[in-house]
């Protein structure tokens, strides 16, 4: 009874905002946003939901709790994935997953949720921090079902999902890590790359500052990105260079990440400086001049960011997989199910125990989700876990 209260209060309470918001065609978030400028529309929806009078606190505090359980508890998971799951609307709830992403490299991350309507989804970005905490780093603007970024750093990341209050359905999120650029040697990839960043060099003295890319001599060398050719020189350990610098769409006034891209021991440079060119552009072929005489022909090929120095470029353009390959494609991930119960008679204590019961192949990457709901009903949720 108690519980059915609450939810009528919270019905009444959107109810009556959703009606003003029609009326000036502006959301919860839409309204409160431009008080609270350095708020993320998540913030800026529990803030308002939080203030205002006809809130029920108990309801806010769910909704806020779900929030933060979702980041603590997140599962990990490798990318490409897709999730697929319910949330209830009859409960707060949110989800997140965690998983690995490195400098150079562009998360693509989007949700969608059945039934459609105007429900407000907030998709939002955490790096794990030192300590093991989310640090919020980005967020989809209000209303948006998508969210792209580009690491500052290499490590751990959450991605959480989560509905506005009383809404909900089935979900269906996609994660993807690609990279940032183009790969620099024509109709090759990542298996010609014969020698990586931080391997050593003469005799340990020093540590290789980029990749190698092993392809026959005469091999288009090409653009990764849109920029400009910033040198064009002949050195006794680079042989024949070229120096582009990445710049970011031409006329822009943009400085691009703030990086040089490097190529090296070209056969022949095809380009001059001040050449703007696009990602696919041919700069030189490949070869072995420079202090790789020696060696089978190859591009060196290096990244330096202002402020950094040299970076691993092996990010940057090993080609990834967008999405979980389909059936059939001898690249399948075996799905198995996995089931937690939970029930509780009072809404406020979320401390109760929950049954688990594995009903398939499952590994240390097992995913589960956890529903607690009111009374005496119980509510199955079903999470999955991959195995490569």
């Amino acid at each position: 009874m108690r519980w059915n209260r609450m939810r009528w209060k919270v019905l009444a309470l959107l109810l009556a905002v959703a009606l003003g918001f029609l009326l000036g065609r502006r959301t919860l978030s839409e309204l409160v946003e431009p008080l609270l400028p350095d708020a993320t529309p998540h913030e800026a929806y529990g803030r308002a939901l939080a203030e205002s009078p006809l809130a029920d606190a108990a309801m806010v505090r769910l909704w806020n709790r779900a929030a933060r359980r979702a980041l603590a508890e997140a599962p990990r998971v490798d990318t490409p994935f897709r999730e697929d799951g319910y949330l209830d609307p009859s409960r707060p709830a949110a989800v997140a997953y965690r998983f690995r992403a490195a400098t150079g490299q562009r998360l693509a991350l989007s949700v969608a949720l059945e039934p459609r309507a105007s429900a407000l989804v907030f998709l939002d970005l955490f790096r794990v921090g030192a300590e093991g905490e989310p640090v919020h780093v980005a967020s989809a603007d209000s209303g948006a079902l998508a969210l792209e970024h580009e690491p500052g750093r290499s490590g751990e990341y959450i991605v959480r999902v989560q509905p506005e209050l009383l809404r909900g359905g089935r979900y269906v999120l996609r994660g993807a890590v690609l990279p940032t650029m183009a790969f620099p040697v024509a109709g090759r990839g990542g298996d010609a790359v014969g020698s990586v960043f931080g391997d050593p060099r003469d005799g340990g003295r020093r540590d290789h500052h980029g990749i190698d890319i092993f392809a026959p001599r005469g091999t288009p060398v090409v653009a990764t990105v849109a920029g400009r050719v910033s040198r064009v020189r002949t050195t006794s350990i680079g042989g024949r260079v070229v120096w582009l610098r990445d710049e970011g769409e031409e006329g822009d006034g943009r400085d691009g990440r703030a990086q040089s891209v490097y190529y090296a021991h070209l056969e022949t440079q095809l380009v001059t400086e001040g050449t703007w060119v696009e990602p696919g552009d041919t700069l030189g072929l490949v070869g072995n001049s420079g202090n790789a005489s020696s060696t089978p022909p190859h591009l060196h090929f290096g990244i330096y960011r202002r402020g950094h120095g040299p970076l691993d470029p092996l990010p940057f353009v090993e080609p990834r997989p967008a999405d979980i390959p389909a059936v059939g494609s001898g690249d399948e991930r075996v799905m198995a199910y996995t089931y937690r119960l939970c029930v509780t008679d009072d809404p406020d204590n979320l401390t109760t125990a929950c049954d688990e019961c594995n009903l398939g192949k499952s590994d240390t990457r097992y995913q589960a989700h956890e529903l607690f709901v009111p009374g005496p009903r119980m509510t199955i949720f079903s999470g999955n876990a991959f195995l490569t």
